[in-house]
């Protein structure tokens, strides 16, 4: 059986479509993806029975936007205990790239760990029925702009990242850390 040539033309397209697609998913799925966010220690206070403490997180890429409550875990005595959802992270990064936030945590504290859920990049849903619009496909052709509007996500992919931070001088006053930190 011959192909003649509207048949290579018509195959040939799709098939580098469809490879192209398939190296992408591959691509997203395996690649390493930058860390979003960093954060640090920045004061250690010892109250009656709690401690201050005083994280600075900073944001790395100005394309993540921050979802949710983000959830804090907390070892105490050797133990993690479970993830517990803290309002003050559910704005984070809102006005600016740094936040310094103070938690206060039980006595004995050894380390804490940050959950935060964040999306990279803009709404490809907004974008595409914008692209749309300005060529005049929204008009000319409803059925296929409301096809494609279909496939394409409404919002970027839902992403996580957990922080770790080693509270290992908590039973020492601050003065002393901040001696410690010169």
């Amino acid at each position: 059986m011959r192909l003649d040539l509207r048949a290579i033309i018509i195959i040939s397209p799709a098939l580098l479509c469809c490879t192209g697609l398939l190296f992408g998913a591959i691509y997203t799925k395996c690649a390493k993806r930058n860390i979003p966010v960093r954060a640090r220690v920045t004061s250690i206070a010892k109250a009656e029975k709690a401690i201050d403490v005083g994280v600075e997180f900073r944001r790395l890429n100005n394309s993540t936007a921050f979802v949710e409550d983000g959830k804090v875990q907390l070892k105490v005595d050797g133990l993690w205990l479970f993830p517990v959802r803290c309002a003050r992270l559910r704005y984070l990064f809102s006005s600016t790239n740094s936040e310094h936030i103070i938690f206060r945590v039980p006595v004995g504290t050894e380390a804490c760990r940050f959950n935060l859920e964040y999306r990279l990049g803009r709404n490809r849903y907004c974008a595409t029925c914008r692209y749309l619009s300005q060529i005049g496909a929204m008009k000319r052709f409803p059925k296929i702009s409301r096809f494609i509007l279909r496939v394409v996500p409404r919002n970027p992919r839902l992403y996580w990242t957990e922080i770790e931070l080693a509270l290992s001088n908590t039973q020492q006053p601050a003065d002393e850390i901040a001696a410690l930190k010169r």
